[in-house]
């Protein structure tokens, strides 16, 4: 099996740490860069481009989801896995409709969640956390639905 290169990006170097040495449990991880913010992640992005992003969402900000959506714009091979200690629905929605494979909740991450989250995105799966009080079957009802942000031309 090929390892999977990871990059991270986190503001709170204690969060990052944490994320570190669960990631280090994982067989076949190989981590390829850590950064404080998406414009150090995005003035990285080089070859060789990563398998998984981890991206800490900051809340439900619009910044944030705009940066995601560029990066999944730029780098369609690149898996993005949200780590965020906000909930809402129509955050959680909103990013799955743009392209993000698997949302995690921070306060709660697990070894297993984590785990889990990069297995089902290395098969193109998507994925929320296990703590969570949505389920995946629903946020997927409420995209067909449309229930998120109608149009997502903010580029």
């Amino acid at each position: 099996m090929t390892a999977i290169k990871i990059v991270f990006c986190d503001n709170d170097s204690l969060s990052r740490e944490s994320i570190k040495i669960l990631l280090k449990k994982i067989p076949q991880i190989n981590i390829i860069g850590e950064f404080d913010n998406s414009f150090e992640l995005i003035s990285y992005m080089k070859k060789p481009f990563p398998d998984i992003i981890l991206y800490d969402l900051q809340g439900n900000s619009m910044t944030d989801l705009i940066q995601i959506q560029k990066i999944i714009l730029k780098y369609p091979d690149s898996k993005i896995i949200v780590i965020s200690t906000y909930e809402d629905l129509r955050t959680i929605t909103t990013a799955f409709k743009i392209g993000v494979i698997a949302f995690l909740m921070k306060r709660d991450i697990t070894f297993s969640d984590l785990s889990n989250a990069i297995s089902y995105s290395k098969e193109n799966n998507p994925y929320i956390s296990s703590c969570s009080e949505y389920k995946m079957e629903n946020i997927n009802k409420l995209i067909q639905l449309n229930y998120s942000i109608n149009t997502l031309n903010w580029m």
